[in-house]
């Protein structure tokens, strides 16, 4: 019997559907509705940083027998992440994480001569509940899962009422399209213990065991739509004659100091003692503030608690 090879095999992603008969529409009458909220913005969350960590055993052969490993390089990559939010609770996901560990192993067969190379991949996997920082978004609020496949029929009863006119029905459907949660490897580590078996009549082996503790660190993230935040606005300093709170320079009505040096109090107010305010001193032209009187004191607090927080 011949086999059947006609639409190939082979496809590692999804392929497009095949080209189908169209039927001929009308359509009669359209209609629009805003559904979004006013001040809506769609963001990328971070649903959550993940530590996730798997338990591996590996055995493999050299090529030749070796004396000694000199050095094992490790480097991991990632064939599949795959998040499914779990029904009625969108704080956690199943996470499906699968790929391998590259190594490239040096060693010598003898206690002279030229160091070898041998790479090979360890597969690992990692599958487990994970709970989130930030819940995953589903739209409108319907759970993410559409209704198909005609569960939802229409009938209507059939002229002698004795039941269902089976020539005119119909259904309701939906499908409801959710953003997908991305991954991204952050960060890894292995764990290992190197077992050699396997040895000749000269002491060389060629067999290894591996007991690997591989620790990944992985970022979910999903486009969701979130309410925009407002700009919170600036209050302008309106202090009469003391130092402002930024440490800058008085009002543009204070800058005019009569000839003995001195100038009254702006906005009506009184400084501690009465009489005048001190002249300041000038803002340079370069900078739109100036320091005054107590900004040193200010700025020695500032640089104190700036090296107490890198610990110097």
């Amino acid at each position: 019997m011949k086999r059947n090879t006609g639409c190939g095999y082979g496809h590692d992603k999804c392929p497009p559907l095949p080209p189908n008969d169209e039927a001929k529409s009308r359509s009669l009458f359209t209609e629009t509705e805003q559904l979004a909220h006013k001040g809506m913005e769609e963001v990328n969350v971070v649903l959550g940083d993940v530590y996730i960590q798997s338990l591996t055993e590996a055995d493999f052969y050299l090529p030749t027998y070796a004396t000694a490993i000199k050095n094992i390089e490790k480097n991991v990559y990632l064939t599949q992440c795959k998040a499914i939010p779990v029904v009625d609770n969108p704080k956690y996901v199943k996470l499906f994480v699968e790929g391998y560990v590259h190594k490239n192993i040096q060693y010598v067969e003898d206690s002279y001569g030229v160091v070898k190379d041998y790479s090979i991949d360890i597969p690992f996997k990692a599958y487990d509940k994970v709970k989130l920082a930030n819940p995953v978004d589903f739209p409108f609020d319907l759970g993410g899962y559409s209704i198909k496949d005609n569960v939802l029929q229409y009938r209507e009863l059939a002229k002698d009422g004795m039941g269902a006119d089976r020539c005119e029905f119909g259904s309701l459907t939906y499908e409801l399209y959710n953003e997908k949660i991305h991954c991204k490897l952050l960060a890894s580590a292995i764990n290992e213990i190197d077992i050699v078996k396997n040895f000749d009549r000269c002491g060389r082996f060629n067999k290894v065991t591996e007991k690997m503790d591989i620790t990944l660190v992985i970022k979910l993230s999903q486009l969701q739509q979130k309410k925009k935040k407002k700009k919170k606005k600036k209050k302008k300093h309106e202090n009469g004659w003391g130092t402002p709170p930024n440490g800058g320079c008085p009002p543009a009505k204070g800058n005019h100091p009569p000839m003995d040096g001195k100038y009254p109090p702006m906005n009506g107010d009184t400084p501690p003692g009465g009489g005048y305010c001190p002249q300041p001193p000038k803002c340079p032209k370069e900078k739109k503030v100036c320091p005054l009187d107590s900004a040193p004191a200010a700025n020695m607090t500032s640089a104190k608690t700036l090296f107490q927080r890198f610990g110097r």
